[in-house]
């Protein structure tokens, strides 16, 4: 299956995310998010990065009007997640 949590403890997780992407965490330096979450173009695996899903042709999403930059996870279960930390949002 994978990871289970509330929707407070994920909703906890992504503000700690964008914090880091802005430099506002003492957890991660913004560098080592984005040393994880890449760029498309330095991507091995399409459609993947570091357990975390990018918008492409592979998982279908390519055509979503999902900005490439954004890193999601959508599960069997119908839920979704996705960050995007150049704006914030979750």
């Amino acid at each position: 299956s994978g990871l289970f949590s509330t929707a407070d403890d994920i909703a906890t997780w992504c503000r700690e995310i964008l914090a880091v992407a802005h430099g506002a965490s003492g957890w991660l330096r913004p560098e080592t998010l984005a040393t994880f979450w890449g760029f498309p173009s330095q991507i091995a695996s399409p459609g993947w990065v570091a357990g975390w899903e990018i918008p492409s042709r592979e998982n279908g999403l390519n055509d979503s009007g999902l900005p490439a930059r954004w890193r999601g996870f959508m599960a069997n279960s119908t839920n979704a997640l996705w960050i995007d930390p150049a704006t914030g949002l979750s």
